[in-house]
């Protein structure tokens, strides 16, 4: 593993925190002095790596940990002088230090205030205090100038090293130790972290020129979600117009079953013109075909390998024309149909379809879960051309399960494995990605699902987060739907999603 795959987190070297010998030592206090980093070493020692060194992405402390052994190495200093010498005395930082390294009167390592984790004092607990995963003590106002200094002013490290520190590995937007999300504010940048009885979260976000520091004295890692959104709103002047309860339900139809106008798992879903509404109905094996009011107007389809039948349609997409294109996963093709559901024609698709969408200008875009790729096809199923492969990178999937395209040139991709949305140009040329921001959810994002509107603005189903968001085609959040926002059950489990010329959002 390279320094870069270290601060990256992507060594993937085991992790000690969690490790059943570590946390004995730790719980039962057999380890009363401070830990050194060769100590902490030994515990992973032996053990098989999590995956390859920049295959994946995976928050390991043990990374800072090495780090730490090469810069004592390197320097002949400990990594507390190292950072007093570069951060805390040229940026003046008065009540910030490193804990056991640089004593403070008033307890083991110097605290002031007591640290809690389920109504206990953990203040003393001996967790691998004062080193580089968790040894810095601070304050608000002191990280407040910290993030000024290294992100605002920008004269903690000059423009070149800044930039190298800013270059977030593609898989989870991890940089040189900032991370970075999205927000109905703009980009944010910061990091977290918490240690026995503390948790801590600083975060800058530049469009608005804004700081945001929440520390306890308890680990509590759902704090500063519960309060981002609300404390910027009364903070900032002018709030974005980014209401969650901005929309209302028109209308809702469908119960789980096998019966007709009943659903299992509808995977895919196409309004026409006309306000007609076509559903991948997933493990029934078919589509179902309605009136703008829900009401059934034709079914086909039903189990099996014959030209019409469908093992799992996973999307659906409808054409100028009114034919019907159908992602049969399963069967690995794509299956086309008329409006009634006759059958036209069919062609082989690689791997599996996962979604697919249509342009407007004859091609076919098909997302591809088991080849990780996008493969492209004329309407008559001719092969035009594939981008990506398996990986973490700009341009490479993981499991991509969500794709739609503007008609003006764009193509967007929902990476599943990668928990983002990719842009590309229709010649497969990269041109952004993005991630959902951790902001005020407390589960990971499952991204399944994207569509775009007649402004060109994308919906993206959520289903690990039952939400639904609102973004600019540059990847600026617009809106966040979710059901307790407007006093309605919420998502299920949000896996299709389209709209129709006048606005409304099927999902």
């Amino acid at each position: 593993a390279t320094l870069r795959q270290l601060l990256w987190m992507v060594s993937g070297i085991p992790d000690y925190p969690m490790l059943r010998p570590f946390r004995h030592a730790v719980d039962q206090n057999l380890h009363p002095d401070p830990w050194q980093p060769a100590e902490i070493l030994k515990f992973v020692e032996g053990l098989p790596p999590e995956f390859e060194p920049g295959e994946n992405q995976s928050y390991a402390n043990i990374n800072y940990i090495i780090l730490e052994m090469v810069v004592n190495a390197v320097t002949g200093h400990t990594l507390g002088a190292e950072v007093r010498r570069v951060v805390i005395d040229p940026l003046g930082l008065r009540d910030t230090y490193t804990e056991v390294t640089e004593p403070r009167d008033g307890g083991y390592h110097g605290l002031l205030v007591r640290g809690y984790e389920d109504n206990k004092d953990v203040t003393e607990l001996n967790e691998s205090l004062g080193l580089a995963d968790c040894g810095v003590v601070s304050t608000a106002a002191d990280m407040e100038k910290f993030l000024d200094g290294l992100l605002r002013r920008k004269v903690l490290l000059g423009p070149a090293m800044l930039a190298e520190m800013c270059r977030f590995n593609p898989i989870d937007n991890y940089g040189l130790g900032l991370d970075r999300g999205a927000s109905a504010w703009g980009p944010i940048m910061g990091h977290s972290g918490l240690g026995a009885g503390y948790s801590t979260n600083m975060r800058y976000l530049p469009d608005v020129d804004t700081t945001i520091i929440v520390l306890a004295n308890d680990v509590d890692t759902q704090l500063f979600n519960e309060i981002f959104n609300a404390a910027l709103t009364l903070a900032l002047p002018n709030t974005p117009p980014t209401p969650n309860g901005g929309y209302k339900v028109l209308d809702e139809w469908g119960w789980e079953g096998d019966d007709e106008e009943e659903f299992q798992g509808p995977a895919g879903v196409a309004v026409d013109r006309a306000g007609t509404i076509f559903v991948a109905d997933y493990f029934n094996h078919r589509i179902q075909r309605m009136a703008p009011n829900g009401e059934l107007v034709k079914v086909w389809g039903g189990r099996g390998t014959a030209p019409g039948k469908f093992i799992e349609p996973a999307g659906v997409a409808l054409n100028a024309a009114g034919l019907v294109f159908v992602a049969d996963y399963q069967n690995s093709r794509i299956q086309v149909f008329g409006p009634q559901g006759r059958f036209l024609r069919q062609w082989p698709v690689t791997g599996r379809p996962a979604a697919l969408a249509l342009d407007g200008k004859g091609l076919v875009f098909v997302a591809d879960d088991r080849s990780h790729c996008v493969q492209v096809f004329s309407e008559a199923g001719a092969v035009v051309r594939q981008w990506g492969d398996k990986g973490i990178f700009p341009g490479q999937f993981v499991l991509p399960r969500g794709i739609a395209a503007d008609g003006h040139g764009h193509v967007y991709v929902v990476d599943q494995g990668n928990r983002r949305i990719q842009k590309f140009g229709d010649d497969g040329r990269f041109l952004a990605d993005w991630r959902p921001d951790n902001a005020g959810f407390q589960d990971p994002p499952y991204l399944e699902a994207v569509a775009v509107d007649g402004a060109g603005n994308l919906w993206v189903a959520d289903g690990g987060r039952c939400c639904l968001y609102h973004y600019s085609p540059e990847g600026k959040l617009l809106a966040l739907w979710r059901g307790w926002d407007v006093g309605v059950p919420c998502f299920g489990h949000p896996q299709a999603v389209a709209v129709d010329s006048a606005g409304a959002v099927y999902v």
